[in-house]
Order: structure tokens, then sequence, then C-alpha cells
């Protein structure tokens, strides 16, 4: 696991939409905890929208799917983003269509508790 530095934890503190999970289920259930949903070069990403808010059931109980957390992950991506991680882009951009036609077009949340 790596360490959010504290100033991008400040960050996403501030940020309603880091105070509930992205799952919005009836099964959604406990503390919201941070994944980090991407790796790049062999370690995790430590951006905005590579960090999303689970609860504790999506993050770490029967409800984890890791292909559901980078589907989220990669819709929050800019071109801005693509382009800092060029070497993943291509990659990234590809898994983000797939994942879209697996789970259909993201919304972010518009309204947070």
């Amino acid at each position: 696991m790596r360490k959010i530095p504290m100033r991008l934890r400040m960050e996403l503190k501030r940020d309603p939409f880091y105070r509930r999970c992205v799952f919005d289920c009836p099964d959604c259930q406990g503390k919201v905890e941070w994944e980090h949903a991407l790796l790049y070069k062999g370690q995790q990403v430590n951006t905005r929208f590579a960090i999303i808010p689970c609860c504790t059931y999506h993050h770490r109980g029967e409800g984890l799917n890791k292909q559901k957390n980078m589907w989220v992950a990669l819709n929050r991506m800019v071109d801005k983003d693509f382009q800092t991680f060029w070497k993943a882009e291509a990659m990234w951009r590809q898994l983000r269509n797939y994942l879209n036609k697996l789970y259909g077009e993201y919304r972010e949340p518009t309204v947070y508790r």
C-alpha cells in the first residue's frame, strides 16, 4: 500500500466527492476508504483521478471489484492526465473503452450527502 501524500490527502478531504462511496448501493456499508485504482510502472498512482472513495464493503469486502474501480478511475481522467502517463495512455484508453462497454458510460455523481 502506498501512502497518499499529505498535500493530496488534505485536498481530497476538502472535496465532497471523496466523502461517500462511488457505488452508492444498498450493500454500501462502513467507513469510506480511499482506493488506489490504477498502477503505473508497478506502483499505485497517487493522483486525484486514480484514487476513488469506496465503503469498506467495496474496498475490502465481498463487494470488491477491481475492474469496476479501474472503470471509475479511467473515466475520471482527462486528456492532460493521459499525457502525464503517456507510456500507459494507449492501454488505458483501450481498457476504458472495454470497461465502458461492460459497465456502461460512467456518470460522475452530482449530489453529495
